[in-house]
């Protein structure tokens, strides 16, 4: 962060010849190239669309895709300098930056003067306490981590483009003809540093007293140190291995710097000059032609790292966004669903058949959902949950799975629809849990067991998703009896909820000892009071007092319902409630700005379940669960 100023002063120097604007290449191979980020090897495209989202919030940019940006950003920074990509809408910031209120994106010179004034303000937040900060503060300081990042991506392969540099007569016989790069004028630093001294101590350091050729020469070596220490630490595109036989990956900047690599990662650095090359004389075929004989070195040179099937399987998997069409067929099985009770009697052909489009397309949204789960375990190769935007994802599936599962066994068909609305609301809200969208993260160290993701984890989100569907089922028959209808349905109902409730027990109960197992194996301790531990231990205890409650008759018919209803609050305090504590050795989970909208769903719940159980009214005897 500190070195933002350095960063922008820096791009006056990089790139000033205008790169060919022709009609863009194929990128079909470039986006298959690896790059190392988040922890593991991953195609472009991932690493391209995960960026421009965080930065831009859009998934494509003035019709460009995500690859084509990252392509334009690498190999033409000097275009993409003039193009907006930032996304401001709050007005504080526009105005401490001097920005358009009108306009919502802007180009890196957009916000090149407000950074500047913004810089030592910053420099002073870094040091205040993060949970302090307001939010303009918070918007200010995100806005400068993305422009870090973008810089970051836009100077990567700055040692090898291009520069505006004139040279002095003395020095223009060894570097050969211009254009010159950072790298290529690499081998005059040692003799121009030894005459810079010369001449500052001959002539001081008041470049008045400079020859013509004296000013050029100091000038050149200004130039040169400012492009080093701008491109210093730069990391973010790890393209390269530093020795194709080990696991470490580098950008371009940090090779340079750590002289690591071997002769096999020259020769791949080697093929990535050719594209920029290229792609900035705009010679589509060479660039083409380079992408294919790099997808080929590296995947030949790392074949047990770069699974062509699975780099194949994300690059599609970004294409097809699977979990978004799921979402859609779910949200047309709900409509559906709405047809015969909603629509007159003009639509009674279409009232006949909605039924039966509802239930297909619930299967479609359900299979596209677990396809989708499949392919994300096959391309990260390990268990569906390891983050928080994953175990959204997964319980989603389970809940209306579990739909179809009790529609059967109970013969009451709208179950299934009850299933597929919790799914559909939890897919619809998954996106909060992830900064870079339909994100693949990595794991913590102490989170990659593939044993106990299989176990415990797995475990822990069916009782989740048993705990959902429950209360999802407590719902409904607090609806029904609230409008007086169903007597026998409502009985039925009564049932599953009684069989998915103590589902919902067994299976929080048992992956609660296995959690226990876990840290027993991870820790040295099995259990030891923390947050998240007291959330899962939170809703065993709930389900066991609502169910004693009825066996000892203290919580009968409706109360009984309303407490399995209230599961939803408490599942969505121990998932997601302890995160925000941000504490204990389950604090790998933390996430931020939820806390508002965690509360109005628990005071909205709260206040449904409520005004439901009152109108429900109470019931007779007969009505009463006996099992």
């Amino acid at each position: 962060m500190k070195n933002i100023l350095l960063f922008l002063l820096a791009i006056l120097f990089l790139l000033p010849f205008p790169a060919a604007a022709q009609e863009r290449p194929d990128l079909s191979d470039f986006q298959r190239l690896p790059i190392v980020h988040e922890g593991r090897v991953q195609p472009l495209d991932s690493f391209a669309r995960l960026y421009l989202k965080q930065i831009s919030g859009r998934e494509t940019l003035d019709k460009l895709s995500a690859v084509q940006w990252l392509a334009e950003t690498v190999f033409t920074p000097e275009i993409a300098a003039e193009k907006p990509v930032f996304r401001v809408v709050d007005k504080f910031l526009k105005e401490r930056l001097k920005l358009n209120e009108r306009r919502k994106l802007f180009s890196l010179r957009d916000l090149e003067e407000g950074l500047q004034i913004t810089a030592p303000q910053i420099q002073e937040l870094l040091q205040s306490d993060p949970g302090r900060l307001t939010a303009e503060q918070q918007g200010l300081m995100d806005l400068h981590e993305k422009v870090v990042s973008f810089l970051q991506i836009l100077r990567s392969l700055s040692l090898i483009h291009p520069l505006a540099v004139e040279l002095p007569e003395k020095y223009r016989a060894l570097s050969g003809a211009p254009p010159y790069s950072y790298e290529s004028l690499l081998t005059l630093k040692a003799p121009m540093e030894k005459d810079l001294r010369a001449l500052v101590a001959r002539k001081g350091d008041n470049p008045e007293l400079y020859t013509g050729e004296e000013k050029k020469l100091t000038l050149l070596a200004y130039n040169l140190d400012l492009i080093r220490d701008a491109a210093r630490g730069n990391q973010l595109l790890r393209i390269l291995p530093a020795g194709l036989a080990g696991e470490e990956w580098v950008a371009p900047w940090a090779l340079l710097e750590s002289g690591q690599g071997s002769p096999a990662s020259a020769s791949y650095f080697i093929l990535w000059k050719d594209m920029a090359a290229a792609y900035r004389s705009g010679n589509h075929r060479e660039f083409e032609k380079a992408a294919v004989k790099a997808r080929v070195f590296i995947t030949k040179e790392r074949g047990e790292d770069l699974s062509s099937f699975r780099m194949n399987l994300e690059i599609l998997f970004n294409l097809v966004r699977p979990l978004r069409i799921a979402l859609v067929l779910y949200g047309f099985a709900i409509l559906g669903s709405l047809i015969p009770i909603h629509a007159g009697k003009a639509f009674e052909k279409l009232k006949l058949h909605a039924p039966t489009a509802s239930f297909m397309f619930m299967i479609g949204g359900l299979a596209l959902h677990g396809t989708a789960l499949m392919a994300r375990i096959l391309i990260l190769q390990r268990p569906p949950v390891g983050t928080l935007y994953e175990s959204v994802l997964f319980v989603s599936f389970l809940c209306a799975l579990a739909g179809v599962g009790f529609s059967r066994m109970s013969g009451l068909k709208f179950i299934r629809i009850i299933g597929v609305l919790c799914g559909f609301g939890l897919l619809a809200i998954s996106p909060f849990f992830s900064s870079g969208g339909e994100s693949m993260d990595m794991l913590a160290a102490v989170l990659n067991t593939s044993f106990w993701l299989s176990t415990h984890v797995i475990c822990i989100m069916l009782g989740y998703a048993a705990c959902i569907f429950s209360a999802a089922l407590a719902h409904g028959w607090l609806i029904l009896r609230a409008r007086k209808m169903g007597e026998r349905t409502c009985r039925k109902l009564q049932a599953a909820i009684y069989l998915s409730s103590l589902l919902a027990l067994f299976l929080m109960a048992v992956g609660t000892v296995l959690g226990g197992l876990w840290a027993d194996q991870s820790w040295g301790r099995f259990w030891g009071w923390d947050p998240k531990e007291n959330g899962a231990l939170l809703i065993v205890l709930w389900i066991v007092w609502l169910h004693h409650g009825r066996l000892g008759g203290n919580l009968r018919g409706r109360s009984f319902i309303a407490a399995v209803a209230a599961l939803n609050i408490v599942v969505a305090l121990a998932w997601f409630g302890v995160n925000l504590l941000n504490v204990g050795l389950h604090s790998y989970g933390f996430i931020s700005g939820i806390a508002a909208g965690l509360a109005g769903f628990c005071l909205a719940e709260t206040l449904l379940i409520g005004a439901l159980w009152f109108f429900a009214g109470k019931e007779k005897a007969h009505e009463q669960i006996a099992l």
